[in-house]
C-alpha cells in the first residue's frame, strides 16, 4: 500500500495532549503542509488557529463533546467531559 494512503487510513483524532509545546520549525512545517492541502480549487480562504494553551484546549474539548451530546451524535463511552 502507498505510504500516504496508509497514513491517512491510520489517522486518529486525539484529545490527549502532551504537556510540552512543539518547536517553532515543526509548527511551521505543519502549517505549510496544511496550506498545501487541496481546498476546492483554492476558492476557500485559509485560516489556521494554533492553540497551545492546555486550558483552552480542554475547554474546546468539553464544549465540543457537550454540543455533540446535545445533537445526539456521541456514543455513551465518549462522554468524559
Amino acid at each position: 500500500m502507498n505510504e500516504t494512503i496508509s497514513n491517512i487510513l491510520k489517522r486518529v483524532g486525539t484529545t490527549a495532549y502532551q504537556p510540552k509545546q512543539i518547536k517553532d520549525d515543526e509548527l511551521d512545517l505543519i502549517i505549510r503542509a496544511g496550506k498545501a492541502a487541496p481546498n476546492a480549487f483554492n476558492a476557500q480562504n485559509w485560516h489556521f488557529s494554533v492553540i497551545q494553551d492546555r486550558e483552552i484546549l480542554e475547554a474546546i474539548d468539553r464544549k465540543t463533546f457537550q454540543a455533540l451530546d446535545e445533537i445526539g451524535d456521541i456514543d455513551e463511552d465518549e462522554r468524559d467531559y
